[in-house]
């Protein structure tokens, strides 16, 4: 078993060998936006929805409370003319969909308002364009969601029935089933959405446990529907040029072509947001125009654009850098920002994501020991970091940090910079982190004369507490232990910690119970001894005496182990550059742009309000300019001395492990249930880490 499984790995390590050797090494599905100018009118209004057909791109927009539609039949300029909405003043409307059929612009309208008597009021409506003349076609309906165009008629949901729609008003309503046969099973189904281009397509959701979405045909002239295909995604971005486009959407990796083939929904990315400089939270709306796009982005107005495609030429000059990622969150933004602001230099995105996570977390870690690796990655636990920086496979941080001018080594916070290192080297580095630690009322710590686990559980026990709150049940525990505790390192295995982990366990309540605030209120009450704390500011430490009502408290570690453990907050990441890339230089200009102290400084909003405190920063003139902002937020110079206090604590990098978590809970499950002694435990839970360490050998 064990030769057929290094066999298998062997075979899909040859075959990313292969396949990604110069798949990173060039610029795709690169744009250039060119903004459209709108009417002068109408420059400052809001865009709600935009297509094209036909060539023409039609766009709906509001200003002080009026509607408009815009179009342009030839992408240069725009005509408009507004809609007789005749609203309430205090009415809220939005564009519920747009399409172009036979030159014939087609528009829904929704409104909502309360009126005096306080009763809620819900309208739709459909409005036609032709020749420059805008007709209401259809009225008072209770909403009108999705829409779609064939020849000279349209079809939407209106108020849940699917509708034709003539440009003389007259409607005929779409008989679908509410049940289907699916695989042969009588499905109930609830209509979501109509698009299409050329050709209607119904997009149906089944009301069963799985939740699957469905594609339905409709013939408007026939009356008739298609067999339900099940929508089932290929997010392989093979080609599929020979496949009739039906549906595109823009997400945060950019816009995707949606195709109908013989195996159900085919996908394909076609424009890279990050390869094109654009911020996907900014993009509104898009719709294809010939080989071009258009699309709605906002900044502080809307704006309509373009989208034409780079020759690939102009793009080879460009020194390319790779980020390798999991969970690649709000760095898009960051890439682009970057790219903007360095056009010699090119962040690229490898976000391993797509596809799902497991199947991702196998194709990054195969990407890593390719010929072709990525020239940064952001870690994850999904990640044996201390293993590969062990083997190599990144470069000492230290080294580009004393090579650097614009930022020296004693600019940063130096114990930070030491929990992340690995043998006394710098691996990774962090913009700024948060400190998990326990939060325990003086009057307590005062009494006990060390904070092991069996002091704390004897002292515990002597006031009719318990240690820990009701977020932590066995199994919390036990992730909780092996993340703060070093039971598993590169040594070995830690037999008398497995024994202590093991049998504290089994004090533990069964599950855990509760909730944040119960939580809170046992640490309160002196139910438990133990408060679960995160330190991302100068006023953690107030909010903790805060919230014992002034009671003085201190923090210590995890139980027994002392040290702290630091985490970068959500919106914070953890770099690592590859040894292996010829881009240091560039990678780490990019890194150090993150981390810089201009990024970690906070700012004030056009309200006054600070932003971008969350997390103490690793620059130590960050760190002092939050904790200005702390005070004058009313933050106390004793919250700012405990915070410090623990900055210069021993602390340690939390990383979890989900493996060797899984085997130690598996026997923990088998000791606590009485079914293992303590010593077989601890016995089976050795041999069975040693075999996986061997194997990750």
């Amino acid at each position: 078993m064990k030769r057929a499984y290094m066999l298998v790995t062997v075979v899909m390590l040859s075959a990313v060998l292969l396949l990604s050797c110069g798949e990173t090494e060039k610029i795709e599905h690169a744009y250039r936006i060119g903004e459209l100018p709108l009417p002068s009118e109408l420059a400052d209004s809001e865009l709600d929805e935009c297509v094209a057909a036909d060539g023409m791109i039609a766009l709906f927009a509001k200003l002080d409370g009026e509607g408009y539609v815009l179009y342009s039949p030839d992408a240069e300029s725009f005509n408009y003319l507004p809609l007789e909405l005749e609203l309430p003043d205090k009415a809220s409307f939005s564009c519920g969909g747009m399409a172009i059929g036979n030159e014939i612009i087609w528009l829904t309208v929704n409104a909502n308002w309360m009126d005096a008597d306080g009763n809620y009021t819900q309208i739709g409506r459909i409005y036609c364009v032709s020749d420059g003349i805008v007709d209401l076609v259809y009225d008072d309906v209770k909403n009108c969601r999705g829409l779609a165009a064939s020849g000279e008629k349209a079809v939407t949901l209106l108020g849940g029935v699917l509708t034709v729609i003539s440009p003389d008003g007259t409607t005929e309503a779409l008989e679908y089933s509410e049940t289907q046969m699916i695989d042969g099973v009588e499905t109930p189904i609830s209509l979501s959405d109509v698009f299409g281009s050329g050709k209607i397509y119904l997009q149906t959701n089944a009301n069963t446990q799985s939740g699957e979405t469905y594609l339905v045909e409709v013939d408007i002239d026939s009356m008739t529907f298609g067999e339900p295909i099940s929508w089932e995604i290929d997010n392989s971005d093979a080609s599929t040029q020979d496949l009739e486009v039906i549906k595109i959407s823009s997400g945060e990796e950019g816009i995707r072509e949606y195709r109908l083939g013989e195996n159900g929904i085919e996908s394909e990315l076609v424009v890279d947001y990050i390869s094109s400089d654009i911020l996907s939270e900014t993009v509104k709306c898009v719709a294809a125009y010939g080989d071009e796009f258009v699309i709605i982005y906002s900044d502080d107005v809307d704006h309509v654009c373009i989208l034409t495609p780079i020759p690939e030429e102009e793009l080879r000059d460009k020194e390319i850098i790779t980020i390798a990622a999991l969970n690649p969150g709000s760095i898009r933004r960051d890439i682009v920002e970057f790219n903007r602001a360095n056009p010699e230099l090119h962040i690229k995105l490898l976000d391993y994501s797509n596809g799902g996570t497991e199947d991702g977390t196998e194709r990054m870690n195969l990407s890593l020991l390719s010929r072709n690796k990525p020239d940064i990655l952001l870690v994850s636990d999904e990640v044996n970091f201390e293993k590969l920086a062990r083997d190599g496979l990144f470069c000492d941080l230290y080294e580009l940090i004393e090579a650097d001018d614009s930022l020296a080594l004693e600019e940063y916070d130096g114990n930070i910079l030491s929990a992340y290192e690995i043998d006394g080297r710098l691996y990774s580095i962090v913009d700024r982190v948060q400190i998990e630690a326990f939060g325990i009322k003086q009057k307590h710590y005062d009494k006990l004369s060390d904070t092991s686990l069996d002091s704390l559980y004897e002292y515990a026990q002597s006031i009719g507490a318990n240690v820990f709150a009701e977020e932590y049940g066995q199994s919390e525990f036990v992730k909780a232990y092996l993340e703060y505790a070093d039971v598993v390192t590169e040594d070995g295995i830690d037999g008398e910690k497995l024994q202590v982990l093991l049998e504290f366990a089994a004090t533990m309540p069964v599950e855990a119970g509760g909730n944040g605030f119960r939580n809170d209120q046992q640490y309160i009450d002196d139910e438990a001894l133990l408060c679960a704390v995160w330190v991302s500011g100068f006023d953690d430490y107030d909010m903790m005496c805060n919230m014992s009502f002034e009671e003085a408290g201190t923090y210590i570690g995890f139980p027994g182990e002392g040290d702290l453990v630091t985490r970068y907050p959500l919106d914070g990441y953890e770099f690592a550059i590859l040894s292996s890339s010829k881009h240091k230089d560039g990678a780490w200009e990019f890194v150090r742009s993150y981390i810089s102290t201009d990024a970690l400084m906070p700012v004030q909003d056009e309200y006054g309000n600070w932003k971008n405190t969350n997390g103490i920063p690793i620059l130590l003139d960050a760190q002092e300019k939050i904790y200005e902002v702390s005070l004058e937020s009313g933050a106390t110079e004793a919250s700012r001395d405990a915070v410090m206090a623990l900055l210069r604590s021993p602390l340690k990098v939390k990383r979890s492990d989900d493996a060797v978590y899984n085997i130690i809970w598996e026997e923990a499950t088998a000791y606590i249930a009485g079914a293992q002694s303590l010593d077989s435990t601890v016995d089976y839970i050795e041999n069975r880490l040693s075999t996986l360490l061997s194997e990750r050998e």
